[in-house]
């Protein structure tokens, strides 16, 4: 499709399928046909016997449940990950909100034998799936309030030469501040990228020229590209960053292009989920993104939603 970047070419067909499932059938406890499943992962460039090995493999690895009917095998989210994906989609949506920061760092500090290189490592990944960089060896530091959670992970792995605490740096000329610990000339990079990419988005959507399917395409390829920087961003608070930092540029250009093209692309997955069952179709629905930063609280309110607590088993 003309302007979607080449790069965007490859992406991993299951993380796709499991977009489609997030942004059009999120919290629907009916199972979509796979065949419907399949054309709008065809729609994304997924080949026929990509798409149905995806589609497979998700189900084996618990992501999604299946049923057959008759010669057709139909699809939904697992409760579990259904959940997740709303606790995800805020996320991705709340990503580069501004808010008051307290000025305080959860610090962690450790020390371990050579003899526990293991249990090192293992407690390095830990803490940089919280977020945490190192500042020194042994020394770490986390913008967000989680003293609780990396105490946890301290105790899970045995670690007796440990301590949690806040902290409040106090900055001076000359000497290193705790932001630094994190590489933000490659994270501003990849968000340049990202800007640079999908920076024409907003006046081919205002030329109002776009198909349907090609609603669907950019509008998928973009959440995905976009939703990276979850695991990218540390969420730094904006007090701590560098002047002309693009994180908000590019989340206000997501969620006016995702906001924007909601409608069309929408109307694409009805067209083709209506192909296999027309009441299936009527249930196809999107969610703006301020309902996805309610979370939980925007499933229960919105009317094409059912929520968890009321699905049946397959």
């Amino acid at each position: 499709m003309p302007g979607v970047p080449r790069w965007q070419s490859g992406r991993n067909p299951q993380h796709l399928a499991v977009t489609l499932f997030g942004d059009f059938w999120l919290a629907r406890p009916e199972f979509l046909p796979s065949a419907a499943l399949i054309r709008l992962l065809g729609d994304l460039s997924v080949s026929l016997p990509s798409a149905r090995a995806s589609l497979g493999r998700l189900s084996r690895r618990g992501v999604t449940e299946s049923r057959r009917q008759g010669r057709h095998t139909y699809y939904r989210l697992t409760k579990p990950v259904a959940r997740d994906a709303v606790e995800v989609g805020a996320g991705i949506m709340n990503l580069g909100s501004s808010h008051p920061w307290s000025g305080q760092w959860t610090m962690c500090m450790f020390s371990l034998p050579a003899s526990r290189r293991e249990t090192r490592n293992q407690l390095r990944t830990r803490l940089k799936m919280l977020g945490f960089a190192t500042v020194y060896d042994g020394v770490w530091a986390s913008p967000v309030e989680q003293v609780e959670r990396a105490s946890s992970v301290l105790d899970e792995l045995d670690v007796d030469g440990g301590s949690v605490f806040t902290s409040v740096e106090h900055p001076a000329p000359g000497r290193t501040e705790l932001s630094s610990a994190w590489d933000l000339d490659e994270l501003r990079g990849h968000y340049s990228e990202f800007l640079q990419a999908w920076e024409w988005v907003p006046d081919v959507l205002d030329g109002g020229l776009l198909s349907t399917k090609e609603a669907f395409v950019i509008r998928t390829l973009l959440t995905d590209s976009y939703r990276r920087f979850l695991k990218l961003d540390p969420g730094l608070p904006d007090e701590t960053l560098p002047q002309g930092w693009p994180r908000s540029g590019a989340r206000d250009l997501f969620w006016s292009c995702y906001d924007g093209l909601a409608g069309l692309a929408a109307l694409r997955v009805q067209q083709v989920v209506a192909e296999q069952s027309q009441e299936l179709a009527a249930l196809v629905h999107t969610h703006t993104t301020e309902q996805f930063v309610l979370g939980d609280e925007g499933v229960r309110s919105c009317t094409k939603c059912v929520h968890f607590d009321h699905w049946i088993a397959p």
